[in-house]
């Protein structure tokens, strides 16, 4: 059996959008109190702020789940509808990721309130539907950039699988799963201490995942698909 090629450019695109992806999570939940992509997150939020009474808490991030499942909904209607476009759509989600980054930089300038978070909370769901809709289209292996649990299932059956075959093929499959975890992990570090430490408020550290996408993820995706692979 033919093996599969491995640390291609195509894991350095995952690991890079899984940098982003650990940077914006965690800047959407201290700066915001939701979570950008992890819907899990919001969706507790959303019971337990009702429960205990928090309505406006719990308006907010069930605002955030909605706008997730529309922005969702409307890129994989997208993609249905342009299947013959795939490589089209790359650009499309990169270039949507850094308009959605722009939109919540801009509404963080006004005044704090409902309205405010209700804005950015809608901008950072529209970037989060497009990343996990970016990785879907950018990888044929089942990487996330955001969903530890299941990248962490597959880091571990890939395991498994290698203490059976014993293979380089197999060991290399599980390291990767783990190298794109890391990278995640390494985002979010990035993201919280900028976040506590740079005294810079919260607004600039958008613009940050808008010149990641621009310097780094566009790039690289040209270059991958350059390479053919």
């Amino acid at each position: 059996m033919k093996e599969r090629r491995h640390f291609t450019l195509s894991l350095l695109f995952a690991c890079s959008l899984a940098f982003l992806g650990g940077y914006m999570e965690v800047l959407s939940v201290k700066g915001f109190g939701v979570y950008c992509a992890m819907q899990t997150g919001n969706t507790i939020l959303t019971f337990t702020n009702l429960i205990d009474g928090k309505y406006g808490a719990a308006l907010i991030s069930a605002a955030t789940l909605l706008s997730f499942v529309l922005f969702s909904f409307l890129g994989e209607l997208w993609k249905v509808h342009h299947k013959s476009q795939r490589m089209h759509f790359s650009f499309l989600a990169l270039g949507s990721m850094s308009c959605a980054l722009v939109m919540a930089f801009g509404f963080s300038f006004l005044e704090e309130g409902s309205l405010r978070d209700y804005a950015v909370n809608i901008a950072l769901a529209a970037y989060g539907a497009t990343q996990v809709l970016a990785f879907e289209s950018f990888n044929d292996r089942p990487f996330v950039s955001t969903m530890m649990t299941v990248l962490l299932k597959n880091f571990t059956l890939h395991l498994a699988k290698a203490s059976k075959e014993r293979t380089k093929d197999s060991y290399l499959s599980a390291l990767e799963y783990l190298v794109v975890f890391i990278s995640f992990v390494l985002g979010g570090i990035l993201s919280y201490l900028l976040f506590r430490f740079a005294r810079l408020g919260i607004s600039p550290l958008f613009l940050f995942g808008v010149i990641y996408i621009l310097l780094i993820l566009i790039p690289l995706k040209r270059l991958e698909l350059g390479r053919g692979f």
